[in-house]
């Protein structure tokens, strides 16, 4: 019995013995190598003592703060200066930090408080990556004070002193105290000046979105874009009759008394999304049901409503992201400035060709359509989600563009690269781009009809079925459940009209029997915006390697126009000169 006491005690004490040295070292890893050093950085309250940021540290005193920031972890905090903090007694009419109630303490320290480590290095337009403790985003402007280079946050306080870093995070040191935006949407309309957005608040003023925005609510928040007189009149308006006609042309099905009402709410959103939230989206539903807003990062700028496709153009319009008007956060969301006139139309059905590589999070990649590889893992991508037994990651694929075709020709030669199988990645889920829906213009039957189709090359032995989801709409089971690891029939034997009867169409620029395409069948579309194309593995299949989806009316054209791996499309007749890689057209004559 003594034996085993004495052994359970050696035990103890070499277990705690590990503890200390896991609490007060950290490790560095050199290959295989290990070695280890004593971590001797200061906590946060610790370097604010030395700052002689005390006024402050008694504010984190008073809410009871001291434990978190002195406690091990990732934090961000703004801490206004001591003369900040006697400016903004004053200006509430407090004379000393004791002065503050319990409450108000804690909501000051919640509101410079952030639970990330954020050096300015990692900054993004517009807003900080992570909500502070008060649920909020801090928005940050690059401004230049007297020669130098700082940042303006929350349109409040100036950084004066950035990137002290602690062993729990960074403090940034700022000259103001930062407060939560108290106006309304509506409150900031209302106050803008009369002399240049007099028609966006005419409008605004006769319909009931004045209450809807006026509204503030813990889990709601809206974004609103508005337009200035000279933004209207580039599209020749310059008085509310002006636009109403515009309106009664792009939708004469409308009743007039509610156009207006429908114009002001095709410019908001349903939740809040400053610029760095827009340039990841590529169209978010409008408060008008079954209307989307379609956003394009561009050359860093944002380019909102810009369609443009073979025979369908319509030219966007720049948000002003140096507006004073641009990321304005309010009470109940964020307020954006646009440079032009953005309307609700009833488009025509168009064709779709949608490389599935075009993900926010893969498009934001250096290597992105540049060279190089790139691996996500469930939740990683915002418009992919996927799941099942076991979980794989999905691999983004890119290379230059090559000057010789070889037997792989993905558009713009990238791809995804996954593994559908029952017992690994089960089910994958796709947001769409956006797709016309509503009535056939022929028929006025509900929905439009698009034949779908998946391009890939034959690598992989999954057999896949689809779905095509909807809200508010039963779940569409498209027909065709095939094999990837089928070859495409000749097309040297086999008619492309006789090919396409059997669900295969060449789609490249060059025939290949391992470039494939293969139809999944016709879906219905009842209202217009983006929705979900789900796949699911009937099998243990093994990885795949996806290059598009082709979205296609049903009384188009199935076959043309192709698409080269620049991604110019293919119409019938072209020369090769004219389709990736380019040679001399004269050459061939």
């Amino acid at each position: 019995m003594r034996k085993r006491q004495f052994n359970l005690m050696s035990l103890l004490i070499f277990i705690i013995f590990l503890s200390v040295q896991f609490v007060f070292t950290s490790c560095e890893r050199e290959g295989q190598e290990t070695t280890y050093k004593i971590y001797e950085e200061k906590m946060i309250d610790e370097i604010l003592e030395e700052n002689e940021l005390s006024e402050f540290l008694a504010i984190i005193d008073y809410a009871k703060f001291r434990g978190t920031i002195h406690a091990y972890g990732n934090y961000t905090l703004f801490v206004p200066s001591n003369n900040a903090i006697q400016n903004y007694l004053q200006s509430i009419g407090k004379s000393s930090v004791n002065d503050l109630s319990s409450d108000e303490a804690v909501e000051i320290i919640k509101f410079h408080l952030i639970p990330d480590s954020i050096p300015t290095s990692d900054f993004e337009e517009g807003r900080l990556s992570t909500i502070n403790f008060a649920h909020r985003y801090l928005t940050n402007k690059p401004v230049n004070i007297y020669g130098k280079s700082t940042y303006l946050i929350n349109r409040q306080a100036n950084i004066i002193t950035s990137n002290l870093h602690g062993a729990n995070g960074y403090i940034h040191i700022i000259d103001k105290v930062l407060t939560p935006p108290t106006q309304t949407i509506t409150d900031l309309i209302q106050s803008l000046p009369e002399s240049e957005y007099s028609l966006m608040k005419l409008l605004f003023s006769e319909t009931s979105w004045v209450d809807t925005f006026s509204v503030v609510q813990s889990n709601r928040n809206y974004t609103f874009f508005i337009q200035s007189n000279e933004a209207f009149a580039k599209s020749g308006i310059n008085s509310k009759e002006e636009l109403l006609e515009l309106l009664h042309k792009n939708t004469p099905t409308v009743v007039s008394d509610t156009l207006i009402y429908n114009y002001i709410g095709y410019h908001g959103i349903n939740r809040q999304q400053y610029t760095l939230d827009l340039m990841r989206s590529s169209a978010i539903e409008s408060l008008i049901k079954g209307q989307v807003l379609m956003f394009k990062a561009k050359s860093n700028s944002i380019i909102v409503n810009e369609l443009i496709m073979p025979k369908v153009t319509e030219e966007g319009v720049p948000l002003l992201k140096d507006s004073e008007y641009s990321n304005y956060s309010c009470s109940n969301g964020v307020v954006h400035e646009i440079n032009g006139n953005i309307t609700i139309k009833n488009r025509a059905a168009y064709r779709v060709y949608w490389d599935i590589a075009e993900q926010p999070e893969i498009m934001a990649l250096k290597i992105f359509r540049k060279g190089g590889s790139a691996t996500f893992l469930p939740g990683d991508l915002s418009e992919i989600t996927w799941g099942g037994k076991s979980p794989q990651p999905i691999v983004y694929d890119s290379w230059a563009l090559p000057k010789t075709l070889g037997t792989d020709m993905y558009t713009y030669n990238d791809r995804l690269r996954f593994r559908m199988s029952t017992k690994l990645n089960g089910w994958m889920e796709l947001k769409t781009p956006v797709l016309v829906g509503g009535k056939n213009q022929i028929t006025g039957e509900d929905g439009i009809s698009y034949k779908v189709w998946l391009g890939y090359r034959r690598t992989s032995s999954s057999i896949l079925k689809t779905i095509f989801k909807q809200d508010g709409k039963e779940d569409q089971v498209l027909p065709y459940v095939f094999k990837m690891s089928d070859y495409m029939p000749s097309l040297a034997n086999t008619q492309p009209e006789v090919a396409l009867s059997q669900g295969w169409k060449q789609y490249t620029g060059v025939y290949s029997s391992i470039m494939c395409m293969h139809l999944l069948g016709t879906i219905k579309v009842y209202t217009t915006g983006r929705h979900i194309l789900r796949l699911e593995s009937t099998n243990d299949g093994t990885e795949g390697w996806y290059d598009m989806v082709q979205f296609i009316p049903v009384d188009e054209d199935q076959i043309w126009p192709r698409i080269d791996m620049a991604g110019k499309w293919i119409d019938e007749g072209m020369q090769d000169c004219e389709i990736y890689p380019y040679s001399d057209c004269n050459a061939n004559n």
